[in-house]
């Protein structure tokens, strides 16, 4: 997967998707698999935004259950099943565990009857996975295995708790970058830093993309029958260059999202959910609740907690700025109010993801109601003009199947064509019939240059696709070692994501390419030895090299200071 300006250019195109989050990723694997010809641009980074920005959690809808909402959590339960199958090395079972309260909402009776309602609904989720990938029934578990568990759990009126098991996705981040792997192995052409200014209308029609390369500012005019627009918070930006003057439904209300990464495991082995103390109303539940969950979620050697959503001033643009002390205060203490017993200060915040998801702001309490459904409109139907599809996803775990709407549209513009077979296709890297057995197998013929637990963290992160970075250190052997002392990530990562991965700067690397940022500032000195490697493959200078150094670094005090 190279950035090829000059071939993206050149070439007209069946389908160009705008926006290379999971959702446009989705997008361009499924039309590519259709066998169109594909291309797809991001502004900025593949995966950079809103989709970075989650608990890393493949939800199964258990929590639809309070809007009695079965359909919505069908499709959830059914797109679980399709992750765990189609990418076994990044989708695992979790068990996920919430402490159940007196006799009311947050007791044992109630969350039993959640729980088998749950098993019913979700009778079909391990339909055609392997045993090491089916998610086990929920039950109930008594006060003393509770304790156990989540140490120092908060204690007045605990009854038990309840049990169910969802997924978790080591890397939301790789999920993207092994569906755009696919898609160009197959023939599509991707270019990330490659921003839509404007969609080109010519005799009532669609045909393409005017694009600005934010490397050169160079302009480049893409051609397509189709522009499928998964451009997330930008989406309604683009469509206005094109129907000036038309009345069209806002597709994207802005809000925003945060989630922290905590420098140490609280919980282990379970994702946890304890209630917050702060009054929450949503006027959608059927069932009513007062208190939001928040969920503490194992990762790494760390944990991600979350989720506040709070409003944005729309007028700010669609340009979230991360760096915003008031909200990881807010969210911090929030976190620290569910869980008193863990004594958590700013300086346990490693780093927080945030950004924007569609939703508004509910007048009646202040809170914030997030869109419940996913937007595919088909210009061509709904506004008359053909040569555009727009889409909003309002969940990762069901991004292919939105995708596939969104594709299907695309399709019917065209004419008629093959349907979707992303939800049996492996991704790049996921060909593996028994994850357990490929791992165990992998493992036994380790490089003995390599540490099992740098090995292990690599084989999640690729699947079958681990070799390909191990042939670098076949050329350069100390590639084989990591960027530093107590460092997972190996050095022929950063290699291979410049040679093969389209990464344009030090903070592709560090936050998307590899694990080597995820959960705070990188070490010094693996930092910088990734920035010399990098500068050789890309051929930076030495004041370039500093600069990312220095970015990279900017970017993490940020937080820390937060």
């Amino acid at each position: 997967m190279k950035r090829d300006l000059d071939g993206i250019a050149s070439r007209s195109y069946d389908v160009l998707v705008v926006g290379g989050g999971i959702h446009g990723a989705w997008a361009a694997w499924d039309a590519t698999l259709r066998g169109l010809k594909v291309a797809l641009i991001d502004r900025g980074d593949f995966g950079a935004e809103t989709s970075a920005n989650n608990l890393r959690v493949i939800h199964g809808g258990l929590r639809y259950l309070q809007h009695l909402d079965l359909p919505r959590m069908r499709e959830s339960i059914r797109e679980q099943r399709t992750l765990l199958r189609v990418a076994p090395h990044l989708v695992h079972p979790m068990p996920c565990l919430v402490p159940t309260y007196g006799r009311g909402m947050q007791g044992r009776l109630a969350m039993r009857a959640a729980l088998t309602a749950n098993d019913v609904v979700g009778c079909r989720r391990n339909r055609g996975l392997e045993p090491g990938q089916r998610l086990l029934r929920g039950r109930i578990l008594p006060a003393s295995e509770v304790r156990s568990i989540i140490p120092d759990v908060p204690d007045r009126g605990l009854t038990g708790g309840a049990v169910w098991y969802d997924a978790q996705i080591v890397s939301p981040e790789r999920l993207v970058l092994s569906l755009l792997q696919a898609a160009t192995k197959r023939g599509a052409t991707v270019a990330n830093y490659l921003g839509a200014e404007r969609l080109i209308v010519e005799r009532d029609r669609v045909r393409g993309v005017e694009a600005l390369d934010v490397v050169t500012d160079r302009r480049l005019y893409l051609r397509a029958d189709v522009v499928v627009n998964f451009a997330g918070p930008w989406a309604d930006a683009l469509l206005a260059t094109a129907f000036a003057g038309r009345e069209l439904p806002r597709l994207f209300p802005h809000t925003q999202a945060w989630n922290l990464v905590l420098r140490r495991r609280l919980i282990d082995d379970f994702a946890a959910g304890l209630y917050s103390l702060r009054v929450f109303t949503d006027a959608d539940r059927r069932i009513a609740r007062k208190q939001r969950l928040m969920f503490f979620v194992p990762w790494r050697d760390a944990t991600i907690v979350g989720t506040s959503h709070r409003p944005y001033d729309a007028e700010r643009g669609p340009d979230f700025d991360l760096d915003d002390p008031a909200e990881i205060a807010d969210l911090l203490e929030d976190v620290s109010a569910a869980y008193p017993a863990a004594d958590l200060s700013a300086a346990d915040v490693g780093y927080a993801f945030g950004g924007l998801l569609p939703g508004e702001v509910d007048p009646s309490t202040g809170n914030v109601r997030l869109a419940k459904h996913p937007r595919v409109r088909d210009h061509a139907v709904a506004d008359g003009i053909p040569g555009i599809v727009s889409a909003v996803g309002v969940k990762f775990t069901t991004a292919r199947y939105v995708a596939e709407k969104a594709i299907d549209r695309a399709v019917m513009q065209r004419g008629r064509g093959p349907a979707s077979s992303t939800a049996t296709t492996p991704v790049d890297g996921g060909d593996i019939t028994d994850w357990p057995a490929f791992l165990r197998d992998a493992m036994a013929d380790q490089p003995t240059e390599i540490e099992p637990e740098a090995f292990r963290r690599l084989l999640e992160h690729r699947g079958t696709g681990y070799r390909d970075v191990l042939r670098i250190g076949a050329d350069h052997h100390h590639y084989l070692k990591p960027l530093a002392t107590g460092c997972p990530v190996l050095a022929a990562e950063v290699a291979y994501a410049a040679r093969h991965e389209a990464a344009m700067t030090l903070a592709d690397i560090v936050r998307r390419r590899t694990d080597l940022g995820v959960r705070g500032r990188p070490d010094d000195a693996a930092l910088e030895r990734a920035a010399a490697i990098a500068a050789d493959e890309l051929g930076w200078s030495p004041a370039r090299t500093a600069q990312e150094v220095a970015d990279v670094q900017r970017h993490y005090a940020r937080f820390e200071s937060s």
